[in-house]
């Protein structure tokens, strides 16, 4: 399964997009996902500081009704978000850097972003006993600023909030370790983000026969 309608260099964004995706998520393909233009690109690049502190607000009013919705939950939400707002517009929604924990990616000043946001009430973070098991619910106190934000982040947020909705956190969770990114790197290291751009489907006969060519011209190159 692939999305559509991305092009990057002539070429459709979407061929590094499979079953296998960076979220371990499934997108139908036409997404609706439109390429960034150059303001787009450039005004997403000009984020402030506080991006990351609205997106979890955004997220948490979002997912009041979600049962299921604690601090592990919000981790995958945002790094899928980030992820896929990179590899389909070019550039993250909030920029920030997501390390590789046991139970999957998650962003390095979490901490400290949620005892800033519960400081100034605007969240708190409520705690309750799910399945016998202590749930920490971040609960938004106040609306998010989203002017920052434009229509095609949050559309790729919303999307990743709703397929996400019924999963429990284990089970998203699980899915987050499929992505290549979590793979390669160590615990506690930083998860580039342009880990995003790689796949792990069988290259076609065609890609091979270029690849080959590229290591002939690699050669030839060298030895000259």
């Amino acid at each position: 399964m692939k999305t559509g309608g991305l092009t990057v260099g002539g070429r459709s964004r979407s061929d590094w997009l499979y079953c296998d995706n960076p979220t371990g998520l499934l997108w139908k393909k036409g997404g609706g996902y439109e390429a960034a233009d150059a303001s787009t690109t450039a005004d997403t690049a000009r984020k402030t500081a506080g991006a990351d502190r609205e997106l979890i607000l955004y997220i948490s009013r979002h997912s009041v009704s979600d049962v299921r919705f604690g601090v592990t939950k919000l981790n995958k939400e945002l790094f899928f978000s980030d992820f896929l707002a990179y590899l389909h517009l070019g550039v993250p929604i909030t920029g920030e850097a997501y390390q590789k924990l046991p139970k999957g990616p998650a962003p390095r000043s979490m901490k400290l972003v949620l005892s800033s946001l519960e400081a100034q009430d605007a969240l708190s973070i409520k705690h309750v006993l799910h399945h016998g098991k202590w749930q920490h619910r971040p609960i938004a106190l106040r609306e998010p600023k989203l002017d920052q934000f434009t229509a095609a982040e949050l559309k790729i947020v919303d999307q990743v909030i709703a397929v996400c909705r019924p999963l429990t956190a284990s089970a998203i969770s699980e899915r987050s370790h499929g992505f290549i990114g979590w793979q390669v790197v160590e615990i506690g290291d930083t998860i580039p983000y342009g880990l995003v751009l790689l796949g792990s489907r069988t290259p076609t006969e065609a890609e091979r026969e270029y690849g080959y060519s590229l290591e002939a011209e690699g050669q030839e190159a060298l030895a000259s």
